[in-house]
């Protein structure tokens, strides 16, 4: 048995497109920062082996 459709259809307003690209680019930037600490603390846990 398939699950009814809602009754009322989803819309994309101009403001909810707006909130997930907003929230993309937080993501995005937030995944570079979280790289290059994640390199940064490798590069400085190889050096500090010497």
């Amino acid at each position: 048995m398939k699950p009814g459709r809602r009754d009322t259809p989803r819309r994309v307003t101009p403001d909810l497109l707006e909130f997930y690209i907003r929230r993309a680019h937080e993501l995005r930037d937030e995944a570079w920062r979280d790289m290059w600490r994640g390199l940064w603390a490798l590069l400085k846990a190889v050096i500090g082996r010497r």
